[in-house]
């Protein structure tokens, strides 16, 4: 992952944490990464075909550098985007990891930490996403062949498509969630097979040239 300008910059020292979890970062993103996986898949478009004002206020994090055809998202703490990360990846809804990192930032007193909403823990979610298919799409140009596995479920009303995937790779048999896709029309086959064309298209172009 390349940083685009301007350099890092850190906040001083406090409690003798690193400094560098106090860093700001600018992180360059695929166009196809945040438009199509991020933004296309994971947001709905209404009857008239008017983008949700929800999918836009959510992609305001992700800022379109035209002469690099990249997006730039910026992140002003890495320890905020990492607490959030692991938070999350335990399992807690977005509400839990909130509390959770407030209840962090009373104990130890820093309030360089910042505050943090629901809607922010969302925007840290969705970066972490883009940075994870930018990895996974580059292991995927390492390795001669890779199986999938899909799974329809329901969660709460929600339909989704969920994608696992196994590749070989590093000496070990990685074993990979990929992404959960809503799903939106009848679960036809023809329907859910053109999803995982859709994520497959981004991660692993390779494989349909």
């Amino acid at each position: 992952m390349r940083k685009t300008s301007p350099p890092v910059h850190c906040a001083p020292m406090q409690n003798n944490m690193s400094a560098s979890k106090f860093c700001q970062l600018m992180l360059e993103l695929s166009v196809a990464i945040v438009e199509q996986l991020i933004g296309d898949l994971l947001f709905d478009v209404n009857a008239e075909g008017d983008v949700d004002r929800r999918k836009t206020n959510a992609m305001k994090i992700f800022v379109l550098n035209e002469d690099d055809q990249v997006y730039v998202a910026k992140v002003n703490s890495v320890l905020k985007l990492n607490l959030i990360a692991k938070f999350v990846a335990v399992g807690v809804s977005f509400r839990q990891a909130n509390r959770l990192y407030q209840s962090v930032k009373e104990e130890t007193g820093m309030g360089l930490m910042g505050s943090m909403g629901e809607g922010d823990v969302a925007s840290h979610r969705r970066i972490v996403c883009a940075i994870n298919y930018q990895y996974l799409k580059a292991l995927l140009k390492n390795v001669w062949a890779f199986s999938i596995a899909i799974d329809a479920g329901n969660n709460a009303g929600s339909a989704y498509l969920d994608l696992r995937m196994r590749c070989y790779f590093k000496e070990n048999l990685q074993n990979l969630h990929v992404i959960a896709i809503p799903m939106r029309e009848r679960h036809t086959g023809q329907y859910q097979y053109d999803l995982i064309v859709s994520v497959l298209d981004v991660l692993a172009p390779q494989i349909f040239r």
